[in-house]
């Protein structure tokens, strides 16, 4: 199933060392070893044709151009009937065809992956509205004992967010739910958030209400800036970002504050991948992030996984 794309790879013709698979220096062999130098060779002519195409256009064209022919088999008997339990039909490298395909292909700028996430949050909160499930995992160990490791908070949050706009956040309007673990015992939640705060009403196992001061991030998205970004990346429509270390500032990570109600959070490795649906809007982001917060007097390592999900 992770296969892409296909080489001829059987009865190969290749240089060999003398004593390794043959007596001879040259000889035939098979497998991955022969596949990918054809593969490898073919992106070369392809990069020749066209030398300002992208990475990404050049994986497109490979796979876009192949002919799928190629019927797999559990085993390495290449000699078995056709169809003796084929796995799965794959595509088989064009070279011709590619080259061809890379002649008339209009070569596109590099993409910025941070540049196409504030597009997709633009499109995604543009007209003021849109609702998003939250799910948040944290997972603590005392003083690093990775034995003492439990899961303390899992929750999931459904949420309609309204009135947004960018010049005054603080606006926007939120309404929803909340059900989950938090330390062993399960809790409901009403959530409304309007005016700056938000009111948490707890609907199981027992009525009680609440209200903090809310956490603009949460609607700005701010998670994700040039100013805590490190490294990034772009892999069609998913893009991977490194977040720097350090305290969590108020702005980009206090929303796990706020959903955790916890604070001193402490974070030491993080790591956002974004998927943007075919509309140009956000489809989901995943946030892994390994830290520490001090919980009453105990430092706990713990491991924040938070999901967004939108739909329209």
């Amino acid at each position: 199933e992770m296969v892409d794309i296909c080489a001829p790879a059987v009865d190969i013709y290749t240089t060999s060392e003398v004593g390794w698979f043959s007596s001879s220096k040259y000889t035939s062999a098979a497998g991955t070893s022969m596949a990918a130098p054809i593969i490898t060779g073919i992106v070369d002519l392809v990069w020749s044709a066209n030398n300002d195409l992208t990475a990404a256009q050049v994986k497109d064209i490979l796979t876009s151009t192949m002919v799928n022919n190629v019927v797999s088999y559990t085993g390495y008997e290449k000699d078995l009937p056709a169809m003796e339990n084929p796995s799965r039909t794959y595509g088989m490298a064009d070279a011709n065809a590619a080259v061809q395909m890379a002649l008339n292909t209009e070569a596109q700028e590099e993409k910025d992956p941070l540049d196409e996430y504030n597009d997709a949050v633009d499109k995604t909160v543009g007209d003021g509205e849109w609702n998003e499930r939250t799910t948040m995992r944290i997972d603590m160990g005392m003083n690093g004992d990775a034995d003492t490791a439990s899961s303390m908070v899992e929750c999931e949050y459904d949420l309609h967010v309204t009135d947004y706009s960018e010049d005054d956040p603080a606006a926007a309007k939120a309404s929803g739910s909340a059900r989950g673990n938090v330390f062993g015992a399960p809790m409901d939640y009403d959530i409304e958030y309007a005016d700056g705060t938000t009111v948490y009403t707890m609907t199981d196992p027992f009525p009680l209400s609440y209200e903090i001061e809310g956490e603009m991030s949460v609607f700005d998205f701010t998670i994700i800036s040039d100013r805590n970004i490190r490294d990034a990346s772009m892999n069609g429509r998913t893009m991977t970002f490194d977040l720097t270390q350090g305290a969590m500032p108020d702005g980009s990570f206090g929303f796990i504050a706020e959903l955790a109600q916890m604070q001193n959070i402490e974070m030491n490795q993080a790591t956002a991948e974004v998927t943007v649906s075919d509309d140009g809007k956000l489809d989901r982001i995943s946030v892994n992030i390994l830290g520490s917060l001090v919980y009453g007097r105990e430092s706990l390592d713990t491991t924040f996984t938070l999901i967004y999900e939108f739909d329209d």
